[in-house]
């Protein structure tokens, strides 16, 4: 609170010079003494309450700022722990937030995704993946897929995702929040594992024919 004291010190000093001089054309240098005794006083009483006041709404800020600082810390300590990826994502397509684990998937940092155009991210091809999803979603619609997405700097992955509006006070969606699994190694182990049945069945069906 120094600068809030500073500063009624400050008005305070002008209104006694005003008063203590003459033609000075201050506020309370006219009148009895009496008069101008008492108009001082509530000058500075009043100075004084609005300052203590302003400095109380300035300290009740400063805290709930604080607050909000250690609260948006611990949820990023909390999604960047999670092994999901976490995106939220404007109605303009830009990135509004990312976590650490979808981040890492395309080989980046977190900061670096936020502000960001999805497209320069992701590339052309992603985005065209996505887009049908995407304006399901800001249309207010809960939607959920599984998809092959080709990314352009790491390449295909297989992605099973949930799009959940995000929406202003109004209620009008402003962009959308995703959860997102990438299930690419099992997905492509599923598909090892169904190529060496079929080469399986053609050796055993090519074996049939020659014993008959």
């Amino acid at each position: 609170h120094r600068g809030v004291t500073l500063a009624v010190l400050l008005q305070s000093a002008s209104a006694v010079w005003g008063t203590m001089k003459e033609g000075a054309g201050l506020p309370f240098s006219a009148g009895t003494p009496n008069e101008t005794l008492i108009m001082l006083q509530l000058f500075i009483s009043t100075n004084a309450v609005t300052f203590l006041f302003l400095a109380a709404v300035i300290e009740e800020r400063r805290k709930a700022e604080k607050t909000l600082q250690a609260r948006e810390a611990e949820l990023q300590l909390i999604t960047d722990a999670t092994p999901v990826m976490l995106t939220r994502c404007s109605r303009d397509l830009r990135y509004v937030f990312a976590n650490r684990a979808y981040a890492k998937m395309l080989g980046h940092e977190p900061e670096d995704l936020v502000g960001k155009p999805i497209v320069d991210i992701i590339g052309h091809d992603a985005l065209k993946t996505i887009s049908p999803y995407i304006e399901r979603v800001l249309q207010g619609e809960q939607v959920e897929y599984e998809e092959e997405v080709s990314f352009k700097d790491v390449g295909p992955r297989y992605l099973r995702a949930a799009y959940r509006p995000d929406r202003d006070i109004t209620g009008k969606p402003i962009g959308w929040i995703a959860s997102i699994t990438d299930y690419t190694e099992r997905r492509r182990a599923q598909l090892r594992a169904d190529k060496a049945v079929r080469q399986l069945a053609l050796i055993v069906e090519n074996t049939d024919d020659e014993i008959g």
